[in-house]
């Protein structure tokens, strides 16, 4: 006890802290510039081949070899990485966030504290994997030091960030400080952070690397937005509720603090404490997917050199650096336009064989709209139908036309059929003819596939025809969804649009946050908990209810209303439009599949979600200040 104390003094003197700055400035900048030098210098090139060629494979356990061999290859991986202009920003900023990182331990006055817990990590987790029966274990621990770490500091820098003498920082303050207390809280953050550690040792090298990539960024993204909403929902909601119960928080509000600072504050530190987490999960995420990306795709000996020297590049590699780890825009078919006479005539034909069929109901506006609803989406559906035998034609614009001088953007169609049942093992044999040229294709059903455009396929005003042909051969005939027919251009990197997604995850969970302490202000901890799981289950299956709506039918066989269905679809379609805006935001799906995700959308979507989570604060604020604080129990 002692021997601690001296230390932590030592890291708390004001000469501790200036040497080791210095000296993690003078390691870390040093670092950089060594690599700088072994990835630019004359035979650096060749002798990195070399070296890759000799340890080629797809494995991704880098701590199998003993520590040297293993520092060998943390340190190739960066120089493969360094052969590129946006490889050596990447390692630069990598380093800065390194070297931010010891700076902000060192002057909180914890350097050696997670220098210790860095070195004990290392000393247990690296030998046990090296060992085979103990490998996945001694990985995990490897995984989960440094993120553990990088969750700590990042905590202590944001209750640093609110130390503003103010009651609303204060509470925020508290809140950090309960997460740590709170076993609901620290249960799913030791999830999240031993999910992160387990997910890349689960990754089978035998798969194509962009298998492996996507899966990745699908599991790491995707469930720890999940494992978030979820902490969200139960410490929200507990940090309220409880202070209620257990008749502690009018202690806090007879001192100088409002109703409204202590709901704001609350939501505050939940803002905070879910940025601090996405911090840490999403750089961990980040760095991984570098290092994947690195790795020999199928069929190369290292990262861009084909086993097959008369190809530029394989088949995976051009996948992953083109469907993947990119930020693509993307059109969908333009559907033609309704003549407006056919559309009114078929309306009435509608509403007069409606209404002979059931006498009960009557011509209102709303019934209008509804059939004429069902009568267009009848109609986009036969444009997207195509029997067997026969070809249709479909049109896209507003896409990028070839420039001289300027390289085009990689174009992709993206195509989906269905065909029957969707039986998952037929082939239709399908052609594609785009810029007069035609493609055969064997297209299994309801399966993404893709086919690479041509550029100069697209017209001067932005307009790209093609034409699908069905063959006889087939049985059924071949529809495609409302998205199953997709143009995929743009050559941007993934990097900014990761950012934007990780603040989109953000978004949702402020929403989330606010309702659970709306809920909190007027029930107890079981009933805030349903109420907040509800709205968040509805507002993320909105999407998929939204897409069911469209094929929902109110009619009966015979062409009449089905009162119970009728009484479905206007309960199920305010549900679907209340929560479009925060189903639309699909920030996994699209980082998976290489979409982009554009900041004006980031905007939308922060102006009308912060908008949201103010009114519901404002009423669970008018709900607040009505309550006996001092008397209420929670039952």
């Amino acid at each position: 006890m002692e021997l601690l104390r001296r230390l932590n003094q030592t890291q708390q003197s004001r000469r501790f802290k200036v040497i080791a700055s210095i000296i993690a400035a003078a390691l870390v900048i040093g670092a950089f510039i060594v690599l700088f030098v072994m990835a630019t210098g004359p035979d650096a090139k060749a002798g990195l081949q070399a070296r890759l060629a000799e340890r080629s494979g797809a494995g991704i356990g880098i701590f199998d070899r003993g520590p040297i061999e293993t520092i060998q290859t943390l340190v190739d991986s960066a120089l493969v990485a360094m052969q590129t202009t946006p490889g050596k920003v990447g390692i630069a900023v990598f380093t800065g966030v390194i070297l931010l990182a010891a700076l902000g331990a060192i002057w909180l006055g914890l350097g050696l504290s997670y220098l210790i817990l860095l070195l004990i990590g290392l000393a247990v987790g690296w030998p046990l994997a090296a060992i085979d029966a103990t490998g996945a274990l001694g990985r995990i621990i490897l995984g989960m030091v440094p993120l553990s770490i990088a969750f700590l500091l990042l905590l202590q820098l944001a209750r640093f960030a609110l130390g503003a003498p103010h009651p609303v920082f204060a509470v925020a303050r508290n809140l950090l400080q309960e997460a740590v207390r709170m076993k609901i809280s620290v249960v799913f953050i030791v999830l999240m952070i031993i999910m992160l550690a387990v997910i890349p040792t689960l990754l089978s090298p035998d798969q194509p690397l962009r298998y492996r990539v996507q899966q990745w960024l699908q599991y790491g993204t995707g469930l720890t937005f999940l494992v978030l909403a979820l902490m969200t929902v139960f410490f929200a909601t507990a940090t309220v509720t409880y202070e209620q119960r257990d008749r502690v928080i009018w202690q806090t509000m007879t001192k100088p603090v409002r109703a409204w600072h202590f709901l704001a504050g609350k939501w505050l530190g939940i803002l905070v404490l879910n940025a601090v987490l996405l911090a840490v999960s999403s750089m961990g995420v980040f760095q991984v997917t570098e290092y994947l990306r690195r790795l020999p795709a199928q069929g190369e000996v290292y990262y861009y050199m084909p086993e097959n020297q008369s190809i530029p590049v394989t088949q995976d590699r051009d996948a992953l650096e083109k469907e993947v780890l990119v930020a693509r825009r993307s059109r969908f078919i333009t559907p033609r336009e309704f003549d407006p006479e056919k559309l009114s005539g078929a309306l009435g034909e509608r509403i007069a064989n409606v209404l002979s069929n059931n006498p009960e109901l009557s011509d209102t506006p709303k019934l209008r709209e509804q059939l004429l609803n069902e009568i267009v989406t009848s109609a986009r559906e036969q444009e997207r139908s195509i029997p067997r035998g026969q070809y249709k034609e479909f049109t896209f614009k507003g896409l990028p036309v070839m420039r001289e001088g300027v390289e085009p953007d990689d174009l992709t169609l993206r195509f989906n059929a269905n065909a029957g049942s969707n039986d998952p093992t037929a082939q239709y044999r399908l052609q594609f003819m785009i810029g007069g040229v035609i493609i055969p294709v064997q297209a299994g059903l309801d399966v993404s596939q893709v086919i690479p455009v041509d550029p100069s396929a697209v017209e001067d005003d932005g307009t790209l025809r093609i034409a699908v042909f069905n063959e006889e051969t087939n049985q059924f005939s071949v529809s495609f969804p409302p998205d199953g027919l997709e143009i995929l251009y743009g050559r941007r990197g993934y990097e900014m649009n990761f950012l934007r997604v990780v603040l989109v995850m953000w978004l949702k969970l402020c929403f989330i946050g606010a309702v659970a302490i709306a809920c909190s202000t007027f029930v107890s901890f079981p009933v805030a908990i349903l109420i907040t799981g509800v709205v968040f289950f509805a507002a993320e299956s909105a999407a998929y209810l939204n897409e069911s709506l469209e094929f929902f039918r109110v009619e009966d066989d015979k062409g009449g209303i089905d009162i119970l269905r009728w009484v479905s679809y206007h309960i199920s379609a305010p549900i679907a439009r209340s929560f479009r805006v925060y189903s639309s935001l699909r920030p996994t799906a699209n980082l998976v599949d290489g979409r982009l995700v554009p900041w004006a959308g980031v905007g939308k979507a922060a102006f009308i979600l912060f908008m949201w989570s103010g009114v519901v604060m404002a009423l669970g604020l008018i709900v607040f200040r009505r309550r006996e604080l001092a008397t209420y129990s929670g039952r």
